[in-house]
């Protein structure tokens, strides 16, 4: 989790703007992994959907977050995806578990999904 307008935890001077140039609000995550940054540069939206949290609405739809920021450069690790959600998009018991494995998959917010594979899921840590 965390705050865009924390200087500690984001940019000198924290405006609440993201790395691609969108408004960090409920749905935004920081992506820690460069797979997309070429996409998200050019203009692209990237969705994803947890598993397991449907509970957590956002404009996106339930579990389904944008990625809006990027993570400083140590979190960029080939085979690995660390995210970081908004700070009001958790609730108490998950910001208390700290990093914790999740599971994601690229989706089209809107989009009704007509086949739901457990395979599309893939592991990661948030």
């Amino acid at each position: 989790m965390y705050d865009p307008k924390d200087p500690k935890q984001t940019k000198n001077n924290p405006d609440g703007i993201g790395a691609y140039g969108r408004k960090i609000e409920s749905g935004s995550i920081g992506f820690g992994n460069r797979v997309f940054q070429s996409a998200l540069k050019a203009g692209e939206k990237i969705y994803i959907k947890v598993k397991g949290f449907e509970d957590i609405k956002t404009p996106y739809g339930d579990g389904v977050f944008r990625i809006d920021d990027t993570m400083n450069q140590r979190y960029s690790k080939k085979g690995q995806f660390n995210i970081d959600f908004y700070i009001n998009d958790l609730d108490k018991e998950r910001t208390k578990k700290g990093r914790f494995p999740i599971e994601f998959k690229i989706v089209e917010p809107g989009k009704s999904e007509t086949k739901k594979k457990p395979e599309d899921y893939k592991r990661y840590y948030a």
